[in-house]
């Protein structure tokens, strides 16, 4: 069947299969339109299906009544494949089936765990309801066995190395594996960080920033090591790196670690300013001193938009990759070895670029998150590189803060 495909795929020319991916991207927009939620997730609303949707039929007498609207209907499966081969159905496919289930983010789970498992199975139900009606809507037993084989033949293409999850990069594919494993419930990772999201919520305001930020690297800890030690062999087969990679590991390390801190990031943000606050006015004034008048605003709160350690780590890797001048070489992150060069040039670079940042206006909370949470040796080279170098400019502000006070206590 995937022979004759391609003997067939072989008589158009290129216009006509971009003619054909065309009508298959319409057909499947037919058949993934999005359904009318009255409520959304969380409300008590019912879920109806767009009128536009896949089993539309209106009934003989009603047809005066709808001549003047189309009508879209879904092509069969068969109709389909005259103009293109499994291999291009089975891309199309994975690209609607992963843009649906991204639409459902791990933490819906945890506050409204039944709508989110709904709005999942009914996109995988209708999925499996047009490859149903394919069968059935052909005349004869033997066109509906042709139609199965072609089903069977677009399964073996999705799965097949070179076509599976083709438009990702391997970070992708590895972050798409851990999202939909933190969403079963059948798994003790699973269930493990919901226990621990819940006991966090009740035990945050009544524990010290301290404790609290060390139950986080303790359920970081203990979801990478489980993760590597169980589902090892899932992660070499979808990233194609080997299991010692350093790549693998990293890239595992920092999606556990943002999946984790999400949904409780602001309240850990919140408690390490308060703590921060008196280094932070300080370290902030000392970076924003060269800021021309009026461009910041010190008395205007800046929010911390990032939503994990991560994110903040990846603001620092820019700032300290991207050099001051465009003449200037060499930049700080070749220049990391001497770290008072590269922190140098990194404080400059937060004055001009970075003065309405959070890791501006709130140095040493920043790097009070990333050391807190994020364990170095799991991180990839250049990210540890650049968190060293933040470390030793914040290092700086800090103890121009102590020799001030110290001058300020001998007047």
């Amino acid at each position: 069947m995937q022979a004759a495909a391609v003997d067939n795929n072989a008589s158009f020319g290129p216009n006509k299969i971009e003619e054909g991916g065309q009508r298959l991207r319409d057909n499947l927009s037919v058949l993934f339109a999005p359904l009318a939620d009255t409520k959304g997730l969380g409300g008590k609303g019912s879920t109806l299906p767009a009128t536009n949707t896949l089993f539309v039929v209106a009934p003989q007498d009603e047809f005066d009544l709808i001549a003047g609207e189309e009508v879209r209907l879904a092509e069969p499966l068969r109709t389909v494949l005259w103009e293109i081969s499994c291999s291009e159905m089975a891309e199309q496919l994975t690209i609607f089936h992963h843009s649906q289930l991204s639409n459902v983010y791990p933490w819906e789970f945890l506050h409204h765990p039944k709508e989110a498992a709904k709005e999942m199975t009914d996109h995988f139900n209708r999925l499996v309801a047009y490859f149903v009606w394919s069968v059935l809507v052909e005349d004869t037993p033997k066109d509906r066995a042709e139609v199965i084989e072609d089903i069977i033949s677009i399964a073996m293409a999705a799965s097949a190395p070179p076509l599976n999850n083709f438009h990702l990069d391997v970070r992708e594919r590895v972050e798409m594996a851990l999202e939909a494993l933190f969403v079963d419930d059948r798994q003790l990772v699973t269930r493990f960080l919901h226990k621990f999201w819940l006991d966090f919520k009740h035990n945050v305001w009544i524990s010290g920033v301290g404790p609290a930020l060390q139950s986080i690297q303790l359920c970081v800890a203990t979801l990478h090591k489980e993760v590597m030690t169980y589902k090892m062999t899932e992660l070499v087969q979808i990233s194609g790196l080997d299991e010692n990679s350093v790549d693998l590991h990293s890239i595992v390390y920092e999606k556990i670690v943002a999946l984790t801190v999400q949904p409780i990031y602001l309240k850990i943000v919140s408690k390490a300013k308060r703590a921060c606050a008196m280094e932070d006015a300080h370290a902030a004034a000392r970076v924003l001193q060269c800021t021309p008048h009026g461009v910041a605003d010190s008395s205007t709160a800046i929010p911390c938009t990032s939503s994990s350690p991560i994110e903040l780590l990846n603001l620092v890797c820019q700032l300290v990759a991207v050099p001051l001048h465009h003449d200037s070489s060499p930049t700080a992150v070749v220049a990391a070895t001497d770290h008072q060069l590269a922190a140098v040039e990194l404080l400059a670079t937060l004055q001009h670029q970075g003065r309405k940042t959070f890791l501006a206006t709130h140095p040493v909370s920043s790097l009070y998150l990333m050391h807190q949470i994020l364990d170095p040796k799991y991180l990839a080279p250049h990210r540890r590189q650049a968190l060293d170098v933040f470390a030793a400019a914040v290092r700086w502000l800090r103890k121009d803060q102590k020799i001030s006070s110290n001058e300020l206590k001998g007047s």
